[in-house]
């Protein structure tokens, strides 16, 4: 009889514990002493020893699954961890004068540490309202050991959330749309974010809109130049709490006209038609719907040329051809164009360039630039082979021996507007044969112009040559493309393998177009 009175006395005593004010308390009540028997039972009884339970390697705490926080309306566990001894456990929630019971877990085994074993009790909670809710594990006593209730005070609360307005243009032009987009952030509670978004014009105090945070954003238009300041406030829901952002601040200006790489396509021009540079481009790109209205000016301030290009948005480009409406070529001298531009509001820019027209037609011309083949610029050799000059003669022998011989010369081209083809030609004698003696051209995208080391990877245009008879002749490798020419440097190289051949002349034969 002495054990259950002992048990009654100390849930009572458990019962009657004053809870925490803090947002997360535990409190300890070990069991009271048990009472002796009443006097004149005729017997006197000694009560069974009891010990307290410690409560000091026992944890009381509530969490929701992956770490998220504890919100109105979302479920969530009690949980009891415990490496000592203790009698039958049941949670309960104390709601004012009432306690509610809630389950009694059962206990699982959560690993032993240092040869202790942990035991792991938890119950699953519906979710709850917002607010401070107290819970109890109650221990109940046994014939060893005391009772104990720990108590643990849960905050209930939406997490906090912040509101940043934010737009991808500020300062706006006037007669502008902008959108004015709310960032909503906060911790993550494992629900979506519901409620509304209010904007209010802060320097007004209007609510200018009130949208879903699905939609939250807040479209513009046209706005007087000056500032503003605006306020996005959230409703908040169950999870998320209410917020407001900053006050955010809006800057309107004046209209501009959006337009870059307006001008001219060159500053002198040649109007003859030869293919070269006869006309100009007028032109420029327009980040908005824009007209432009285009002047060409003469040098004594006459209009000889106008034209339009109706609104749109992207490049645009005029060809003038130098001559006037009628198809009159104009003078030599300097010409002013003007071009107006005008945005759908009617803002204009304008933008004055000056190009030069020039009567000067191209005149195809050929040319050879010629060295003694003794004049070579560079020469390499391997294995048995060489490369000797003579000054008397004028030629570099090259011979293979059991290797191999290659000479090269650079040769410098006349001034032009055009560079139509090159060739690099040898004055040589060698015999054909198999492998042949080969002449190439650099190409200069290959291998840049350097001084030093010539590679013969770096030559391209490979032709064989030599004859049958071993007697002296011109022999050609061509090229129209720019690659095998340096600005006006051309590199030439014979290459031997087999045999002996003498080169007595290497050349660059050109063809090119001077203005004229």
């Amino acid at each position: 009889m002495a054990g259950e009175i002992g048990r009654i006395v100390g849930i009572a005593v458990a019962l009657s514990l004053i809870f925490g004010t803090a947002a997360t308390s535990l409190t300890n009540a070990s069991a009271s002493a048990p009472e002796p028997m009443p006097s004149g039972s005729g017997m006197a009884v000694e009560p069974s020893p009891s010990a307290p339970v410690d409560a000091t390697p026992i944890e009381f705490v509530a969490f929701r699954s992956y770490g998220l926080p504890i919100v109105p309306g979302q479920p969530f566990y009690l949980k009891v961890s415990r490496t000592v001894p203790t009698g039958p456990l049941r949670f309960v929630e104390v709601v004012g004068e009432t306690t509610v019971e809630l389950g009694a877990p059962t206990w699982t085994l959560g690993g032993t540490v240092n040869g202790v074993q942990t035991y792991i009790a938890d119950l699953l909670l519906p979710g709850t309202s917002r607010g401070a809710h107290t819970y109890q594990a109650i221990f109940e006593a046994t014939d060893t050991l005391d009772a104990l209730t720990l108590t643990l005070i849960v905050n209930v609360e939406p997490v906090a959330m912040s509101v940043t307005i934010t737009t991808p243009t500020n300062p706006v032009q006037t007669h502008r749309g902008v959108t004015l987009d709310p960032e909503l952030s906060g911790d993550g509670t494992g629900t979506a974010i519901t409620g509304t978004i209010e904007w209010r014009d802060a320097d007004t105090g209007a609510v200018l809109d009130t949208r879903s945070v699905d939609d939250p954003a807040l479209a513009l238009g046209s706005l007087p130049v000056g500032v503003r300041h605006f306020v996005a406030a959230y409703s908040g829901d169950a999870a998320h709490a209410p917020a407001t952002s900053a006050l955010f601040t809006l800057t309107i200006v004046a209209d501009i006209v959006e337009a870059s790489g307006v001008g001219l396509q060159y500053t002198t021009f040649y109007p003859v038609k030869d293919s070269y540079r006869d006309t100009v481009a007028i032109k420029g790109v327009r980040a908005e719907p824009i007209s432009v209205a285009i002047r060409v000016y003469s040098p004594t301030g006459s209009t000889v040329r106008s034209a339009s290009i109706s609104r749109a948005t992207g490049a645009y480009a005029y060809a003038w051809n130098g001559r006037t409406s009628t198809g009159t070529i104009l003078a030599t001298g300097k010409y002013k164009v003007v071009q107006t531009l005008t945005d759908a509001f009617g803002v204009k820019r304008t933008y004055t360039a000056y190009v030069n027209l020039s009567r000067k037609v191209l005149v195809t011309h050929t040319a050879y630039v010629t060295r003694l083949g003794s004049s070579l610029t560079t020469k390499g050799t391997g294995g048995s082979g060489t490369v000797t000059v003579s000054t008397t003669a004028g030629y570099a022998k090259l011979k293979a021996g059991t290797g191999w011989a290659l000479a090269g010369w650079e040769l410098y081209l006349p001034s032009a507007t055009i560079y139509k083809s090159v060739s690099f030609q040898v004055y040589a004698k060698t015999v054909l044969s198999a492998p042949p003696a080969y002449i190439a051209l650099q190409n200069f995208t290959t291998c840049p112009r350097v001084t030093g080391t010539w590679w013969d990877t770096c030559f391209d245009r490979w032709k064989g040559i030599g004859n049958s008879t071993e007697s002296l002749a011109w022999y050609t490798t061509s090229s129209t493309s720019a690659a095998n020419r340096s600005g006006r440097y051309v590199r030439g190289l014979v290459d031997v393998t087999f045999g002996i051949t003498y080169v007595y002349k290497a050349r660059v034969k050109v063809v090119y177009a001077a203005l004229e």
